[in-house]
C-alpha cells in the first residue's frame, strides 16, 4: 500500500519518526538503526511497511531498503511478530545477522531480544537457504551517526527500554558496554554491546 514516504521530519525519537507529508503527520515505528540515519530535521525519505491486524494498523519506517528487507524477512519466520522483528533489526545489521544464520550460530542468535533456542533453530531452518541466495547489500553508507556521549547516551537508554528492559537493567548494561567501546562508537554499536549484558 505504501512503499515510501518523503516529507519533513516533525519529530524523531529512538523508536518513532513523525513525517509531515503534505500537511499530514505520519507516525512511523522505527528501529534504532534507522533512528541514527534519519536527520533530526529537514526532508527525508522513509521506506515503509504497513502491518495490518484486526484491531490495529501500524506503519513501520526504515531508513534503507535493506533494513526493511531485514524486517520483512524476519516476519516470514513462524513465531516472529512485529515486535520481535523490530528488536532484532535494532540489535544487528542484516549482514551480521546473515552471517549468524549461515554459520548456524545459535548462541549468537539467542543473544537477541526475544529469541530463545527453539526460535533460533527455527530462524536457521527457515532462513538459511533464503539468506544464502540473497545478494550483498546495495545500500550506500549514510552520514556518520552520532556518538554515544551526552544526549546520545539517553537515546541508547531509551532504545534499550523500548526493547523491553527496565531502566535499571538498561543503565547497568550500558555502564558495562561503555567500558568496551571507544568514544566514537555510535548509538547502535553501544546498544548492541549492551544487549550482551542486559540478559
Amino acid at each position: 500500500m505504501f512503499d515510501f514516504l518523503t516529507g519533513e521530519v516533525a519529530s524523531r525519537t529512538p523508536t518513532a519518526l513523525v513525517l509531515n507529508v503534505g500537511g499530514v503527520g505520519y507516525h512511523l515505528t522505527i528501529p534504532l538503526t534507522s533512528y541514527e540515519r534519519f536527520p533530526g530535521s529537514g526532508e527525508t525519505t522513509a521506506y515503509t511497511h504497513l502491518h495490518v491486524r484486526e484491531d490495529m494498523l501500524r506503519l513501520y519506517g526504515f531508513a534503507t531498503v535493506d533494513e526493511r528487507k531485514h524486517y520483512e524477512l524476519l516476519l516470514t519466520v513462524s513465531g516472529i511478530g512485529p515486535t520481535v522483528a523490530l528488536g532484532i533489526v535494532s540489535g544487528i545489521a542484516l549482514e551480521a545477522f546473515r552471517d549468524l544464520v549461515l554459520d548456524e550460530d545459535l548462541t549468537g542468535l539467542t543473544r537477541m531480544k526475544g529469541v530463545g533456542k527453539k526460535l533460533a533453530q527455527r530462524i536457521v531452518v527457515e532462513l538459511k537457504d533464503v539468506l544464502r541466495r540473497m545478494p550483498a547489500s546495495d545500500d550506500a553508507p549514510g552520514d556518520a551517526p552520532p556518538t554515544v556521549r551526552g544526549a546520545a547516551y539517553e537515546d541508547a537508554l531509551l532504545a534499550l527500554m523500548a526493547l523491553g528492559y527496565t531502566r535499571a537493567a538498561s543503565e547497568k548494561a550500558l555502564a558495562r558496554a561503555l567500558k568496551q567501546v571507544d568514544d566514537a562508537a555510535d548509538v547502535s554499536a553501544v546498544v548492541q554491546a549492551a544487549l550482551a549484558f542486559a540478559g
